[in-house]
């Protein structure tokens, strides 16, 4: 503010000299006094944002920010105050001044013409101005409108300087020389109109608006960030001090699939909040929104049983401690025989989920799993836990499966199963195999892209408004207009969709990859039938322990 309210001073001396006039002594008072101390003040009781930034600005005065802000505002003063002379000068009213019949000894006199009045008028809203946009701030401090006093002092500035202006001839204006009733130097009597100092004050209020705007938007707003980021930053990182365990960054990294060095960092960045960490790295564009594979800590095994008919399939997940023991003879058979008897249990609909208590209730040959677990734990040596199931059932249809690392038959360390509504006893045999072998190859590809929800329909609208402000944040700075950031967002939205919804994604196993949805419709076109993905679910060896915690 001080080194801009210099700047307005000597282009305020420059116009002075070179016009031969001068300001009033009571012009001087406000100007250097009035504003200068009271501004200087009033700026400083702007106060810092209560909570820390994850970065914080550089100690140097002289940086690119720093130099267009300055620059920039005086160059909007001088053309302002350039225009403001041109628009008195073309004035036919207008009696240029002439200091040859003043006593150069009374300098003060100097001020008694309408040049003076009108660069008088011109400086003061500057000098004002550039201490309310310095007020502005940055990323570090409070809103301007936070300091009630600053509000207050410059409330009572505009009062003035807009009596000054457009106020009649008064004992008060008379000591400013502005629209003066006592002419000392000899020049006509003439008031200045109303209506140029109406004109004159949207010159003012275009310089005012002028340098705010520039301020807002070029020096701090969405021009500065642009460059920011393309060319160059004055932001040094604040140093953290937490370092992160090597069972975070291990966590972090198989989620992630990010370098180690970002894993690192994000954890560092965020104190180590693993969802934190995890949307640090998507902002950075390291990560996708998509759960990754090979996170799972657990051993074990996850077994599918499917009816002959089709109609009915299970399909469980089974923990141990080791893979030793997964391998077991006993261990597999306790698996396979938990799927089969679920499967062949009453359900209450298309898809029954059946957590760890539930599960621990079901009847396996004459006992409850509850039982038949502390049986193997006996053998085994090893705690084992009957962590999850699924059970589906349609009344037509057909349902397939899929395992991956299979053990043994029907077992596998990650299966999924996939349930085609279509209308199965119309079907002709060759029918039914290519339903079949569809959602063969649909239950692969779940394997391994790992959808979270079958569609966008039935994915949580919470979810999906905070992936469309994260989004939204993502592209705010670009510069763009809004209807362009609106069109930015919701088409990042779509990508979004793509990666978490089933019918949505791109096929992994079909050829040229199509859409997940696009190839059903093919495909049940091509068999003449009208298919549907009814419902589907993934399970894989330990994410059920980790979605649990």
């Amino acid at each position: 503010f001080l080194v801009i309210y210099g700047l307005i001073g000597s282009s305020l001396r420059m116009f002075q000299y070179y016009h031969a006039v001068n300001l009033s002594q009571w012009c001087w008072i406000l100007a250097e006094g009035f504003t200068l101390v009271g501004c200087s003040y009033v700026i400083t009781l702007s106060k810092p944002l209560k909570e820390l930034k994850d970065t914080r600005p550089t100690s140097s005065l002289i940086g690119p920010s720093t130099l267009i802000s300055i620059f920039g505002q005086e160059a909007i003063n001088i053309i302002s105050l350039s225009c403001g002379i041109h628009m008195l000068s073309s004035q036919v009213w207008y009696c240029p001044f002439s200091p040859d019949n003043v006593d150069a000894a009374k300098w003060w006199l100097m001020a008694d013409n309408h040049m003076a009045t009108t660069i008088f008028f011109t400086v003061i809203f500057q000098q004002h101005t550039a201490a309310w946009t310095y007020s502005f701030g940055s990323i570090y401090r409070q809103p301007i409108w936070r300091n009630y006093l600053l509000i207050v002092f410059f409330m009572v500035l505009a009062v003035l300087d807009m009596y000054l202006l457009l106020g009649e001839p008064s004992a008060i204006t008379d000591q400013f020389r502005i629209s003066s009733s006592t002419n000392v130097v000899g020049l006509p009597d003439v008031p200045m109109p109303m209506s140029f100092r109406v004109k004159y004050l949207g010159i003012i209020l275009g310089n005012v608006f002028g340098s705010i705007l520039f301020e807002y938007f070029v020096v701090l707003g969405p021009v500065r960030t642009y460059f920011r980021n393309k060319y160059h930053t004055d932001m040094i990182p604040m140093r953290n001090t937490y370092k992160p365990d090597i069972e975070a960054v291990k966590k972090l990294r198989a989620e992630s699939q990010a370098p180690l060095k970002d894993v690192r960092n994000a954890l560092a960045a965020t104190n180590g909040d693993f969802p934190a960490a995890f949307e640090w790295l998507r902002k950075k564009g390291i990560a996708s929104a998509s759960k990754k594979a090979g996170r799972a800590t657990a051993e074990g095994l996850v077994g599918v049983s499917v009816a002959q008919d089709g109609l009915q399939a299970a399909m469980v997940e089974i923990n141990s401690e080791t893979d030793f023991v997964a391998m077991n003879d006993k261990f597999q058979a306790l698996v396979s025989n938990v799927a089969t008897a679920v499967a062949s249990s009453e359900a209450s609909g298309v898809v029954t989920q059946l957590p760890t208590d539930q599960l621990a209730l079901v009847d396996v040959d004459g006992a409850t799993v509850a039982q038949k677990v502390p049986e193997l734990v006996g053998v085994v040596g090893e705690n084992v836990v009957a962590q999850r199931a699924v059970q589906f059932q349609l009344e037509e249809g057909t349902i397939c499966s899929y395992l991956h690392n299979v053990a043994a038959p029907g077992l596998g360390r990650a299966g999924a199963l996939v349930a085609l509504q279509y209308p199965s006893k119309s079907a002709t045999p060759e029918q039914v195999a290519g339903v079949k072998e569809l959602g063969h190859r649909l239950a692969m590809h779940i394997v391994a892209a790992k959808p979270r929800f079958l569609s966008r329909e039935v994915v949580p609208e919470e979810l999906v408004e905070k992936e469309r402000a994260f989004l939204a944040d993502q592209v705010k700075d670009s510069g763009k207009p809004a209807h362009i950031v609106a069109k930015m967002t919701e088409g990042r939205l779509g990508k979004f969709f793509g990666e978490i919804t089933l019918l949505e994604q791109d096929h992994f196993i079909e050829e040229g990859n199509p859409k997940v949805g696009k190839f059903v419709e093919e495909q049940a076109k091509n068999l003449g039938l009208d298919v549907k993905v009814a419902a589907y679910e993934r399970f894989g060896v330990g994410e059920g322990k980790e979605e649990e915690a």
